[in-house]
């Protein structure tokens, strides 16, 4: 299974529920919560990486923008990400930013760089405990966060799912 189908088996993105996808790409994830049925805004800083996109996945909407810019007048029923949180900074405010844009109950699924503690060029890698922290830190309820090596020519990688609990009473 490719990585992008286990992240997506993760999230389980229902038809009509609306999701951000952060750091879309060329929009090969796009595309496929697009044929699942989702109702998916994309980011992405790159413009040209986003022109990819749109002809790979032109029922998703996309806006050029990173994470902390990025606000939204209604919330997501779920956030998935593949290979963009850690590059994002300050690393700090990524967890509670997630957290505003998703509406009672939404999940996060996503795949960060690393498994341990280490700074690479502008890359956050952390532990699965400091991801873990940072997430219950904001409100999150961690479900689940592994590591996996899914070729050895890269560091390793961690899957995380999280959610954002019913009511603010948590």
């Amino acid at each position: 299974m490719e990585a992008e189908e286990e992240l997506l088996a993760l999230l389980d993105p229902q038809p009509g529920e609306t999701v951000l996808e952060v750091g879309c790409g060329l929009g090969k994830l796009t595309k496929a919560l697009v044929e699942r049925g989702s109702r998916v805004t994309a980011i992405d800083p790159d413009e040209a990486s986003l022109e990819q996109a749109r002809l790979i996945a032109p029922g998703a909407h996309f806006v050029c923008t990173g994470l902390l810019e990025y606000e939204s007048q209604h919330p997501f029923d779920a956030i998935v990400s593949r290979g963009a949180l850690h590059w994002i900074q300050p690393s700090a405010r990524v967890p509670a930013h997630l957290y505003g844009l998703l509406g009672a109950g939404g999940r996060l699924a996503a795949e960060w760089g690393g498994c341990a503690r280490e700074f690479t060029g502008d890359a956050w890698l952390p532990s699965p405990g400091e991801v873990a922290s940072a997430l219950e830190a904001v409100g999150f309820q961690v479900r689940l966060v592994v590591c996996y090596d899914e070729d050895r020519s890269r560091a390793p990688r961690m899957r995380v799912l999280a959610a954002k609990p019913e009511s603010e009473n948590h």
